[in-house]
Order: structure tokens, then C-alpha cells, then sequence
């Protein structure tokens, strides 16, 4: 039996870990690989070797014969490579030129970062190095008949990588001026004016087999398919990626306008902030807490990245959510708790659609939304949407309720912003977000009645980012169903949120973990015990949910292969 791509069970992992891991840089370069590859000469028993680990680890996503059709390949977006057509992305020749025996090995090594594509070279997917030479040696044989072709051998178009300069803030400016000018790099087009993939092309593009494609934000480090270092950067803009919209400007620019430009996208990347953490610490303030997202006052809170994935839980399965990360900050007064969310999105989606389906119907009967299905639910102009959700009954204890919408034992109280209510908010009693519960994830949440209704919420869109307040009450009379807070004490939050323009509604959303916010005050030492505590409990939960996923996946190949 194969060993399929656990793509399911890889976005569910992602839940494991608070923290938002980079691409590793520089790890790959093409002089080492040069070195290790005469360890491992291509020879009859090593093609035969690759294949076998082909079709154990890489057939269920690329098919038998290497035509991007295996039996997992419906779900993924971008669609797993279809070698035999010859055009890969990532490499070190020219556009439209092949890849180097190293250049493959790095992919099969490194992964491709925000795609269904592991890195066999990284744990948790570890390949020996002799078996990812090997099956690199198959690749070849199985992709197309150029690769024998002495006319186009590879290494007669390699692209001059020289060392990376020092980027100085004039190289920087100079390089914004290529990524701004239409005319010239034209970047700007597709990566929007903050490169955050919403330029006016963004949304309108496919690659060449006929998949729809959206342009890479610049501003994640962690999602640079082809490596996020200057080096890296330089080589993408040097070759482009074959088969897609993304050109290659060894031939249109010169040296030093590709090192300025890289300087430039270099300097849009962002870190994440709190890595590691699982608390948000909110600010005491005095005096009136601002409901303005671009206030200046925002700038001080300390902010916590919290990562998000697809909605893997139940039916359908989303493996191919937009949202992957959700900025936090908080803040408090004797009387209110505020709390800021910045997070990226191209497309503004403010479309009224009502009544919200919990439960989108699928044109297949599948666990899985396939990717083409997803593409056309994009044109339905879904709303965006953000949710905070919190346990309805506070405790001394671990134990919370489940992460994803709590349980019929275990509810949780939700606050939900909605985008297409600040088009119109006299339709909803003048708010843009409301209050209400659920009690796990097979019903549509249940929103308070309209007398209990009492957050305050502004957002604004601007360059490809939301950001959004949301005010509330300390506390309130109603301690069964609301969450209530204390300095000193560590609140659970977890986040849900929706990106309209990828067709999301309802189960369709990504989701995070537990992590908890804590109101600066005197700290019950035992609180950090409990919380330690119900991080494990959350980590073994979800261990489980990826055994499943797991299983899931595995009949999924097994029903379409």
C-alpha cells in the first residue's frame, strides 16, 4: 500500500505548534549539492531505486505517471506538479528552461512552503539523502524526453548567482522604484502596493494548465515557495517560475536592478511576533479605550501571532484556507476589555449573503472541498468574517472545551465580527459584530438576544489587511453564558476566521488552538500551572484528530486511485 501525502494531517499539525516556522534559507545552495550529488552517481539501479520510493511517498499527489493526477491531487491548491509536461518553477536557469539535477533535489528537500508539498529533507517527512537523489534520478525519466536532449541541458542556462550585496536603504528605494514601475518590474501589478498579492491584477490570472493562481504576499517569509533569503529572492526574480504569470528578469533587468529589487522584497518581510507563546498579555490603560483600528495607541499592546489552519475537523474538509496567521493585541480599563485583529487578505468581501449555510452542500460526496470547487465558489462573493471564541464557564481548571466551537458539555461564548454588516449596520441594531454560543460544531452558532447584545466594533481595509476592535464589558450579569474578565486571571480564547473570496461560509473557515489572554494584575502562579496543563490536553486532542484525518486521507486515495 502507498504512504500518501498526509496533506490533511500536515495542515492539522500546524495546530500543534504556536509557532509560525520560516523556510529554512540557504541550506540548499547549489555548490553543496554539487558536492553531495558525486556521492550518489545516477546509474540503472538507482533509477530503479527512485522509483520505488516514487511511488511509495510521491504517487499518491502526482499520479503513477507523474501527470499531476494522483488520488489526492483533487484537494490541493496549487495541484500537485505535472512533471511530463516540462515546466518547473524552481530553478536556476532561464525562463523556460529546465531544472538542474540539484534544483530538484532542493525542492524534493526543502518542500514548497504554503502548498501540499513536504519538505522529505525536514522532519517530520525524512527521506534518507540516497533516496532523495534517487527518486530525483526517476523524475527525469518519468517527466519528458528533454532532459536527454543535449540541446537543452540545464546546465548550459544557468542563471549568474553572485554573492549577495549589503542592502542599504538606497538600494532598498531603488529597488521600490523597479517593483512600483509598471513599465519596468511591474510587480506592483499582481503583489499590490504593500505586497500583499492584491495588485489589480490579483484574482483575474491562471498558469498554464488552466488552474486558477493568485500571487504570492510578499510580507510571509514562511510562504516563499523557492526561499526567503536575499540569495533566494534573487534567483526567483532571475529564473521566474515556469508555467505560471511570475516572469523571470535575468534578460529585461540587469544585475544591480535584480539585487535591488530583492533588497526591496526583502525588506516587506515580517516576523512573527510572540513565537512560542500561548499568552497575549493585555495593557492596562487609563481612561477610554480606543475603538479606531489605525489609533496610534495600537502600536503599544504587546502583539501575539496566532496562527490558523483549514478546517480539517469534520465534513467538508478545507485544506485550503487563506487565512493562516491573525495578529492580537488587548487591552483593558477598569471597565472594558479591547481587543485589535490585523490580518491579511486580498480581497475586500462585504457582500450580504443571508441566511450563512453552516453546512456549504459539495458537488461531490467527499470529505474533502476539491480545489476546483473551492475556485468556483470564489466568484460567489462570500462575506469575510472573524470570530473570538472563549469558554462559557470559567474554572480553575485544565480542562476546556474542545478548540473548534466548543461541546454539548463544554459550550463556548463567540464574538463575531461580520464584514458585510459594516456596509449596512442599521440592518443588524447599529452593530457590526454580535455576541452569541455554541455548543460544538454540528449546529450554527446561537446568537444572543438582541437585549443582550453589547460589543462595539470598528474596521477598516486598507492594502490587502483587515484590522478590526473589539470592545466589551469587563463582565456582566449574565456569568452561565459569557466569558467574564479579571486582572491577573488567564482567559482560553481561540480564533475562527473566514476569507469570502476563497468561497468560505460556515464549516469552511481556518481555525486555531486555545491560547489564553491575561489582563495585567497581581498572577496566581497556579494559573500557568493550569495552563501548561490544558496546552497538553489540547495537544493530545489533536494528535487524535490527525490520526483521523490520517485515516480519512487514506481512504480517500484508496477510493480514487
Amino acid at each position: 500500500m502507498r504512504a500518501p501525502i498526509y496533506r490533511a494531517a500536515a495542515v492539522v499539525l500546524l495546530l500543534l505548534s504556536p509557532v509560525t516556522v520560516r523556510a529554512q534559507s540557504d541550506a540548499w545552495d547549489m555548490e553543496r549539492l554539487v558536492a553531495a550529488k558525486q556521492r550518489f552517481p545516477v546509474d540503472d539501479a538507482a533509477i530503479s531505486a527512485g522509483k520505488a520510493v516514487y511511488l511509495k511517498h510521491c504517487a499518491f499527489c502526482h499520479g503513477d505517471q507523474g501527470a499531476g493526477d494522483g488520488g489526492g491531487a483533487p484537494n490541493f491548491d496549487p495541484r500537485p506538479r505535472d512533471f511530463t509536461e516540462g515546466l518547473f518553477k524552481f530553478r536556476s536557469t532561464l525562463s523556460g528552461e529546465l531544472p538542474t539535477d540539484e534544483d530538484l533535489f532542493r525542492t524534493i528537500s526543502r518542500g514548497v512552503p504554503g502548498t501540499a508539498m513536504p519538505a522529505w529533507g525536514e522532519p517530520p517527512f525524512v527521506l534518507a539523502e540516497e533516496a532523495r537523489w534517487q527518486v530525483t534520478y526517476y523524475l527525469k525519466q518519468l517527466a519528458t524526453e528533454d532532459f536527454a536532449d543535449p540541446d537543452f541541458d540545464p546546465y548550459e542556462y544557468l542563471v549568474e548567482l553572485p554573492p549577495a550585496p549589503q542592502c542599504t536603504p538606497e538600494r532598498v528605494a531603488a529597488g521600490k522604484a523597479v517593483f512600483s514601475d509598471e513599465k519596468k518590474g511591474g510587480c506592483i501589478k499582481c503583489h499590490g502596493t504593500a505586497g500583499r498579492g492584491d495588485g489589480k491584477e490579483a484574482g483575474t490570472q491562471r498558469d498554464d494548465w488552466g488552474d486558477d493562481i493568485l500571487p504570492a504576499n510578499l510580507t510571509k517569509p514562511w510562504r516563499y515557495k523557492n526561499g526567503d533569503s536575499l540569495g533566494e529572492i534573487f534567483r526567483t526574480l532571475s529564473t521566474g517560475f515556469n508555467g505560471t504569470p511570475m516572469p523571470g528578469y535575468a534578460e529585461t533587468l540587469d544585475e544591480k536592478e535584480r539585487w535591488n529589487l530583492a533588497c526591496y522584497v526583502e525588506s516587506l518581510q515580517i516576523d512573527a511576533t510572540g513565537e512560542g507563546q500561548i499568552v497575549l498579555v493585555a495593557k492596562r490603560r487609563q481612561g477610554k479605550l480606543p475603538v479606531d483600528p489605525n489609533d496610534p495607541f495600537w502600536h503599544e499592546p504587546p502583539p501575539l501571532d496566532v496562527p490558523l489552519a483549514g478546517q480539517v475537523i469534520v465534513t467538508p474538509r478545507h485544506v485550503n484556507a487563506a487565512v493562516d496567521a491573525v495578529r492580537v493585541r488587548a487591552a483593558f480599563n477598569d471597565e472594558e476589555i479591547a481587543f485589535h485583529f490585523s490580518w491579511d487578505d486580498r480581497f475586500k468581501n462585504t457582500s450580504s449573503r443571508e441566511p450563512e449555510r453552516w453546512m456549504p452542500p459539495l458537488e461531490r460526496d467527499d470529505a474533502f472541498v476539491h480545489a476546483r470547487e473551492l475556485w468556483k465558489r470564489r466568484k460567489d462573493d462570500f462575506p469575510d468574517k472573524l470570530q473570538i471564541q472563549f469558554p462559557s464557564k470559567q474554572n480553575d481548571g485544565a480542562a476546556k472545551p474542545f478548540f473548534f466551537m466548543g461541546d454539548s458539555s463544554k459550550p463556548v461564548a463567540l464574538w463575531t465580527w461580520h464584514a458585510d454588516w459594516k456596509e449596512d449596520s442599521a440592518l443588524h441594531g447599529g452593530r457590526v459584530a454580535e455576541q452569541g454560543n455554541a455548543a460544538g460544531y454540528g449546529k450554527a452558532p446561537v446568537p444572543d438576544e438582541s437585549d443582550s447584545q453589547s460589543l462595539k466594533s470598528r474596521a477598516v481595509f486598507e492594502n490587502g489587511r483587515w484590522r478590526l476592535v473589539i470592545v466589551r464589558s469587563l463582565t456582566t450579569s449574565d456569568v452561565k453564558t459569557d466569558v467574564q474578565f479579571v486582572a491577573g486571571a488567564l482567559v482560553p480564547f481561540a480564533l475562527q476566521a473566514w476569507d469570502g473570496g476563497n468561497g468560505e461560509e460556515g464549516l469552511l473557515c481556518s481555525i486555531s488552538s486555545w491560547y489564553y489572554v491575561l489582563l495585567e494584575g497581581r498572577t496566581d502562579p497556579r494559573g500557568y500551572v493550569w495552563a501548561l496543563c490544558g496546552m497538553l490536553l489540547t495537544l493530545g486532542g489533536t494528535t487524535l484528530a490527525v490520526r483521523k484525518a490520517r485515516k480519512l486521507t487514506s481512504m480517500l486515495g484508496r477510493t480514487e486511485t
